[in-house]
């Protein structure tokens, strides 16, 4: 049940709560940030797995197995007029989940990088022209390329994870001076 549960939070909600300050920069305070998050997630969340829960089900009832990948459902239909649908919301769902959980945050680091020459729409393609350029697919190639860069990143990220905890929680103890963060030098 334990892992089963990991995955579920790693798979839907990690990359998004990793760019929480992103997504909520905005925000017109904390009380509708948490008012969204608070429901924006768990209800979104429920929405998706019952949809994809009922398709599923669908195609086992319609073809005799079951299928999970969307592509396949919509060939297994074979309906030009529900393919051509499928596609598209297919297209728009995928843009529209990596939109958010993978162009948000660098292009707004790209933008505090070089804020005199970089928009947030610049900086945005350029983060779309570096994924291409990194290709992210190549890792999904071979599992043993894919698990030695992910050992690699956290080689790096947990450290340095746990030097930010430590320095929070031990050298400042849980207080931050929030106006020193922003000022320059």
């Amino acid at each position: 049940m334990l892992p089963g549960i990991a995955l579920f939070i790693s798979a839907s909600w990690a990359t998004m709560v990793l760019n929480l300050p992103d997504i909520t920069r905005y925000a017109r305070s904390n009380r509708a940030q948490m008012t969204g998050l608070f429901y924006g997630l768990p209800l979104a969340t429920l929405v998706f797995y019952a949809m994809a829960a009922i398709v599923v089900s669908g195609t086992r009832a319609a073809t005799g197995e079951l299928i999970w990948n969307p592509a396949d459902v919509l060939v297994a239909i074979n309906n030009p007029v529900v393919s051509i649908i499928g596609a598209i919301s297919i297209a728009v769902a995928t843009m529209s989940v990596n939109l958010a959980a993978n162009i948000i945050s660098p292009a707004f680091d790209f933008t505090n990088l070089f804020p005199k020459f970089l928009t947030f729409k610049r900086a945005a393609v350029l983060s779309i022209i570096a994924g291409f350029a990194f290709m992210p697919w190549k890792l999904m190639e071979n599992p043993d390329t894919l698990f030695s860069v992910l050992n690699n990143v956290g080689a790096v990220i947990g450290p340095a994870t746990g030097i930010l905890i430590a320095d929070y929680y031990i050298v400042r103890r849980g207080r931050l001076d929030i106006p020193a963060l922003y000022r320059r030098g």
